[in-house]
């Protein structure tokens, strides 16, 4: 959404925090290590304010 609406305003590329594009497990210990947590969205903010 910030991406359609401000995109010109924008200094960085956006950077998404999702899923890898695999099958998610049915087990819930793979789900908790597969799942973006705040270490990966702590990473990818630091990358875009670079």
């Amino acid at each position: 959404l910030v991406m359609d609406k401000c995109f010109r305003y924008l200094k960085a590329p956006v950077k998404r925090v999702a899923l890898p594009d695999i099958p998610t497990p049915a087990s819930y210990i793979l789900e908790d290590a597969l799942y973006p947590g705040a270490k990966d969205i702590k990473r990818a903010v630091k990358e875009v304010l670079k």
